[in-house]
């Protein structure tokens, strides 16, 4: 794969209950072609979540982690949902409420190499 590049930037966007296994496939397969961050190296990950007026967002940022070996790799690559999500060592979390997306998810992710 190639190398992620600095302060590349997705969009992905989820209608389903954090809980499930919906929201985990539906954020992955919209990272699908995503660059990895080649290397075992740090990651400084940001998470903007825009949510709406009603829908509680703490529950969000680590089903949202777990979807991420498309960009941190795959610890055990038989095992969905478990990237190599100890090489995140600066994690920023944000939020920002949109009433017009009840109970939709858009998250913008930010991602790139810590030196």
């Amino acid at each position: 794969m190639a190398e992620l590049l600095s302060g590349e930037s997705f969009t992905v966007q989820t209608s389903a209950s954090s809980d499930s296994t919906a929201y985990k496939r539906q954020i992955h397969d919209q990272l699908t072609g995503a660059c990895e961050i080649v290397g075992e190296g740090a990651v400084s990950m940001h998470l903007a979540f825009s949510v709406g007026a009603r829908r509680n967002w703490l529950n969000l940022w680590k089903a949202t982690i777990d979807d991420m070996d498309p960009i941190l790799g795959q610890a055990v690559p038989r095992w969905p949902w478990h990237p190599c999500d100890g090489r995140i060592v600066e994690l920023g979390l944000h939020r920002s409420i949109e009433p017009s997306l009840k109970n939709e998810v858009v998250i913008s992710i930010n991602a790139s190499p810590k030196t």
